[in-house]
């Protein structure tokens, strides 16, 4: 009896499992991203609106989050030196960009 070659294995689950695969890149590299990156000015080098980071050491932990933010919005609930700074810098208030960085920093037992 000769040797008869090995049953051939069907095409459609390989087929299915490369077509999975590369619709879940694909909507991984499109999904969660801002609905338009900003291309000009400091917004250009930053991430997403709202980033949330977390450094953590033996010291503690720091987490920092970021807003882009307007100059009419700071005004009434920014700093005391916000509009001393608008008034030397001599931008237009109206149309300013702005970052806004908040820190928090917690040692070992969870106090901030």
């Amino acid at each position: 009896m000769p040797n008869q070659p090995a049953p051939r294995r069907p095409a459609a689950p390989a087929i299915w499992v490369g077509l999975i695969l590369v619709s879940l890149l694909v909507l991984t590299a499109t999904l969660g991203r801002p609905i338009a990156t900003p291309d000009v000015g400091g917004a250009s080098w930053l991430p997403p609106d709202g980033h949330r980071q977390r450094f953590t050491g033996p010291d503690g932990v720091e987490a920092s989050e970021w807003a882009i933010d307007s100059a009419p919005a700071l005004l009434a609930s920014g700093p005391v030196q916000f509009g001393a700074w608008l008034s030397v810098t001599e931008v237009d208030w109206q149309t300013a960009q702005l970052v806004r960085l908040s820190t928090v920093r917690l040692d070992p037992a969870g106090r901030a």
